[in-house]
């Protein structure tokens, strides 16, 4: 098999298309889950122009192997050329594409994140062009695992009582599902455009630049909730102290699991492990923190192609204020 695909890639870097699709599609009669062969052929298409045929094949990959990063990088680049992503990045020129190419180096296993110094494309006018584009058309994040165990916590504290602040809440997927809890549900975001849209589906909502912006200190919130926000901040530590401010009885959060680091993705300033959100955590002397890693899903729709579910690596910390002692626990859905 390994001969199939040497031989494919030296056939690709001549510029021998059919002649390595063909070493490519072998490999794949022998062992259709081949998810090298698999991107190779998704990067061919892409290189023709054949953008939904390409993202078929990434997303296969990734029902493969949902950490796999060539086939999570590339669906980025597919859905740019797309207009899906809202992205204000053009596409890279598809004859740069080159068969299982891995683009950047792998996420650090240590220290607070790790970000790399360049511009911050973060800013309103960028938000306002990804919800612009994914709003009634490929509403992608609604993160199946982190929502349903978010919703198991808070439901699990006790009487609907007070608020909830979701920050960075986007187009409101989270809010959604936790107003049936009972909770007064609020949302801030750096997009005009989305807080406009949470708020016509009734929840409240605030144009919110969460670096430079703070709220009142009396302001507080008995959940205070970020999923996949944190990655997208240059100053991570400030943010959570931000949010624990806010909280009376707890914050909880998610970020992708060392994938997705900043050198591949231009949104993302910072790429945790487990150990490097533990040490980030580490100054809070609370009565529980507690991270568990998981594999999170999504259901992609959009571009045509048939819906299904996708899975990544995931972290979520719940930080607790009221509590019995001090301990940092660690928990995995596969154990």
């Amino acid at each position: 098999m390994s001969d199939h695909l040497t031989l494919g890639e030296k056939l690709f870097e001549e510029g021998r298309l059919e002649d390595a699709e063909a070493h490519f599609r072998e490999l794949c009669l022998q062992n259709p889950k081949h998810k090298e062969a698999l991107n190779n052929l998704g990067v061919i298409a892409f290189r023709r122009g054949e953008f939904k045929n390409s993202l078929e094949l990434f997303l296969r990959c990734l029902e493969i192997d949902p950490g796999y990063q060539s086939a999570l990088l590339n669906c980025q680049d597919v859905l740019r050329s797309l207009g899906l992503e809202g992205s204000s990045q053009k596409p890279r020129d598809p004859e740069t594409q080159k068969p299982d190419a891995k683009r950047g180096s792998p996420p650090g296993k240590s220290g607070r994140g790790r970000g790399i110094s360049r511009k911050d494309i973060n800013t309103r006018a960028y938000w306002d062009r990804v919800y612009s584009a994914e709003i009634g058309k490929s509403e992608w994040r609604r993160n199946v695992v982190s929502f349903a165990k978010i919703k198991t916590y808070i439901g699990s504290q006790g009487g609907a009582k007070g608020r909830i602040l979701d920050i960075g809440c986007g187009y409101g997927a989270l809010l959604d599902e936790l107003r049936p809890l009972g909770y007064e549900t609020t949302g801030w975001d750096i997009s005009p455009l989305a807080i406009r849209h949470i708020e016509g589906k009734g929840h409240f909502g605030r144009v919110m630049d969460f670096v430079h912006d703070s709220p009142p200190p009396e302001e507080k919130y008995e959940f205070v909730i970020s999923t996949e926000m944190l990655e997208h901040m240059e100053d991570p530590l400030q943010i959570v102290r931000k949010m624990v401010r806010l909280a009376v009885k707890g914050v909880l959060l998610t970020v992708p699991d060392n994938c997705l680091a900043p050198e591949d993705c231009e949104e993302h300033l910072q790429c945790f492990s487990r150990e490097s959100l533990a040490d980030l955590l580490s100054p809070f002397k609370l009565p529980g923190i507690y991270i568990e890693e998981y594999l999170e899903e999504y259901f992609f729709v959009g571009a045509d192609v048939e819906p299904r579910y996708l899975k990544r690596p995931s972290l979520l910390a719940i930080l607790e204020k009221h509590g019995k002692g001090n301990e940092t626990v660690y928990r995995s859905s596969d154990a």
